[in-house]
């Protein structure tokens, strides 16, 4: 069996320009039509192909802590305050040490970041905090009440008994 080797970019160069007659600019046209226009970022139905890197989807899963923590803390919906990251992230200031995440992809309008948010908050391997309603934690707290009831109930039976 040949020994695998690792083929450099001065190469891969000459293949298209020997084999296609492609220049530089017209092999970075195909590429980017075939590999970041064909389900790079994902769709409803499929993860993207930038997903299959743990680099991303660990600054995915980071960006969205970030995202939750941050709405948290000033009360404020994941979407707005994605789309404000998203806004800063245009700045050349970016306080908070986002823009690893937004360097993952090409140029994305913010209508379309928004939607794919949706998209990638859904994915199998992101973990968002568990969120507890209200009427969650009443009927928990209610169920807790009943059960101490219960056990104090049976300890007076069990002592008189």
């Amino acid at each position: 069996m040949a020994k695998k080797r690792k083929v450099n970019w001065q190469e891969l160069q000459q293949f298209w320009t020997k084999n296609f007659g492609l220049s530089a600019d017209d092999v970075f046209k195909v590429l980017e039509k075939e590999y970041f226009d064909k389900n790079y970022l994902g769709s409803k139905d499929k993860i993207g192909r930038v997903w299959m890197f743990k680099e991303h989807r660990e600054e995915l899963q980071y960006f969205i802590h970030q995202v939750e923590d941050y709405a948290k803390k000033n009360k404020t919906t994941f979407r707005k305050t994605a789309l404000k990251f998203y806004d800063e992230s245009s700045s050349v200031r970016d306080p908070y040490g986002r823009l690893a995440f937004y360097c993952l992809f090409p140029v994305i309008k913010r209508k379309n970041f928004d939607n794919l948010l949706n998209i990638w908050k859904k994915l199998p391997f992101i973990n968002l905090k568990q969120k507890i309603s209200y009427k969650q934690k009443q009927l928990h707290h209610a169920a807790q009440k009943v059960l101490k009831k219960e056990q104090k109930e049976k300890l007076l039976r069990k002592k008189f008994s």
